[in-house]
């Protein structure tokens, strides 16, 4: 334990450094604020309901996106929530909120904790320092978070205050420049400041690994030692989601489509395979790969676990390596399947019977499903080849309409953006924007091979601006 707080101090006292000598390099990318934060809050949690904390996250279902380095967002988001929950006395509450108007998006974090004396509030962002209530408290502290929150909060651009009572509680109040870039859809598990370890050990960071990384897998895992492990191993190569029981895990699928699904058997409350056999016997979420983990290794326990529907079944003590094998394997077959569609799609366009179009505005039933090669790759759900049927489908009825965009895309499919992106993502490979881009620049293709002139052709795919088309 002294060696782990050692080193948490180490860890901070450098990347203070880092921020401080501005040698940190920040890496921007649309980071979507409502996702964040609900990643962010549901790391505390599990800290506060121990504590008898009540923490609340208030906002509204309109999309908001800012341009910030998620290490460093992280860094400062687990400051402010930190600060707040060690300093909030049980029985209190912490409220985090997400505002946004047409130029600025605000993050509130308010608790009703110990508060800042006033005649100490001026050395809070800049000075080392603790405040006296506080450091007469029992609970742990540098000095340091706060300073390097103000200049985090500087180095993205934004802007912190704060107004606090004595006993009455502390509210600090971020504003950032907002955008509207499509944002980059990542979950990934809450980075927690080291100084409250004892909820989940810390996972590299997604901002801070390859590019290449774009498979998401979700890890479904009570034991907390087994889960961190998990999540550590494979947050190296993937982006990981973890959760600690099987209703958290369905929870998480409402809204996210994750490629794989590492799942323990034994678990309190719904066992591992009953929430397989939910998973699979859903066809929205029928496709994705599972693997179960089980100290269970007898014949009827493998059986049974295959019987819900489980892609693997993997006994305990397991090998690391062969369940990394494992995961690589069905992962391969999606990248596959991924092929396979993006071929389909294509093909739809070129064999779509241009003079049925032109003079009725019907395009003929040109199904995926009925295709000789789609037996030759690994089958998902029937439902996701409905659903990129039905995405494609309506990507070349509204092909010349300029207004049809992501938003309207989802309506039609009647799903939220973000689960539409994981879903897409996953079974394609590529985010809405990039697929409804892709499906429009290969239907142009084929007018300008059919000497179609450029002008009309950008019309008939959509792109109201010629020169723009030409650029693409």
């Amino acid at each position: 334990t002294n060696i782990r707080k050692l080193n948490s101090i180490t860890a901070q006292l450098l990347e203070f450094e880092k921020i401080d000598s501005r040698k940190a390099k920040s890496r921007l990318e649309p980071i979507n604020l409502n996702y964040f934060l609900a990643e962010e809050v549901s790391c505390f949690k599990n800290v506060c309901e121990k504590k008898g904390i009540d923490l609340q996250l208030l906002m509204e279902e309109e999309q908001i996106v800012i341009s910030a380095d998620r290490h460093l967002l992280e860094l400062m988001l687990d400051n402010l929530l930190s600060n707040a929950c060690k300093y909030t006395n049980p029985g209190g509450r912490i409220d985090v909120s997400l505002k946004g108007n047409k130029s600025k998006a605000i993050v509130v974090v308010s608790d009703t904790g110990i508060g800042i004396p006033d005649k100490e509030q001026k050395n809070i962002f800049t000075n080392v320092y603790r405040a006296e209530n506080a450091r007469a408290s029992q609970e742990t502290g540098n000095g340091f978070g706060l300073l390097q929150v103000s200049r985090i909060a500087d180095m993205l651009h934004g802007k912190i205050s704060f107004s606090s009572k004595l006993q009455r509680g502390t509210t600090f109040t971020i504003s950032f420049k907002r955008i509207y870039d499509e944002p980059v859809i990542q979950w990934n598990p809450g980075k927690l400041n080291k100084s409250i370890d004892q909820i989940r050990i810390p996972t590299p960071t997604i901002s801070s690994v390859s590019d290449s990384k774009g498979e998401t897998l979700l890890i479904v895992e009570d034991n907390d030692d087994l889960r961190n492990y998990l999540t550590a191993t494979f947050s190296v190569a993937y982006n990981v989601v973890s959760t600690i029981s099987a209703d958290d895990a369905l929870t998480f699928l409402e809204n996210y489509y994750p490629d794989i699904i590492i799942s323990d058997v034994m678990m309190p409350g719904m066992q591992g395979d009953e929430f397989c056999r939910i998973v699979k016997n859903n066809p929205d979420t029928s496709g994705i790969p599972i693997i179960l983990l089980t100290a269970k290794t007898t014949h009827d326990a493998i059986v049974n676990g295959l019987e819900q529907g489980a892609d693997d079944y993997i006994a305990k003590p397991f090998s690391l390596d062969i369940l990394k094998t494992k995961v690589r394997g069905l992962l391969s077959n999606r990248k596959r399947l991924r092929e396979f569609y993006l071929r389909e799609a294509v093909k739809r366009l070129e064999s779509t019977d241009k003079t049925s179009v032109e003079t009725t505005g019907i395009e003929p039933d040109i199904s995926i499903h009925d295709s000789k090669e789609s037996r030759d790759v690994p089958l998902c759900g029937g439902a996701d080849k409905d659903f990129i049927d039905n995405t494609v489908n309506l990507i070349i009825e509204n092909m010349a309409d300029t207004d049809f965009d992501i938003d309207r895309l989802c309506r039609e499919m009647a799903m939220s953006r973000t689960l539409f992106f994981g879903r897409l993502k996953s079974l394609t490979g590529k985010g809405p924007q990039e697929f409804m881009r892709m499906m429009r620049l290969e239907r142009a293709a084929e007018l300008l091979r059919a000497g179609v002139p450029v002008g009309e052709v950008a019309l008939q795919t959509g792109f109201a601006n010629s020169k723009y088309f030409s650029t693409l």
